[in-house]
């Protein structure tokens, strides 16, 4: 039996590689509003009052250092990093969870927080 060595090179292409799709897909779902279509079934019955009563967002000043979440009856969204940058969920007036364009975090991005400098 022939043993393969792993090759570096791979690996960190194979690294860049995911970190890329995840950005492009992100990126995707904020622009094309796919985010947002998970959230808004049925939103014709609601109206805004309606719908502000059932999503609460815990970080709703969207603080960069704080990881914040969305709660919209059964669904979780959490706010994310994405190759140093921070992306943060939050409930919109338009009866819609959002994604923020993202923020360059000074000192990089931890578990949906910008890490304090």
């Amino acid at each position: 039996m022939v043993r393969r060595k792993w090759n570096p090179e791979f690996l960190y292409v194979t690294i860049i590689s995911v970190v890329g799709i995840l950005t492009i897909l992100a990126l995707s779902l904020n622009q094309a509003g796919l985010l947002d279509s998970a959230v808004v079934y049925g939103r014709q019955s609601l109206n805004e009052s309606e719908y502000q009563n059932k999503c609460t967002d815990t970080d709703p000043s969207n603080l960069f250092d704080v990881k914040g979440e969305v709660r919209y009856l059964s669904n979780k969204y959490n706010d994310i990093c994405m190759g140093g940058r921070l992306y943060q969920v939050f409930c919109d007036s338009s009866l819609r969870v959002r994604l923020s364009g993202g923020y360059d975090c000074a000192n990089g991005c931890n578990d949906g927080a910008c890490i304090a400098g």
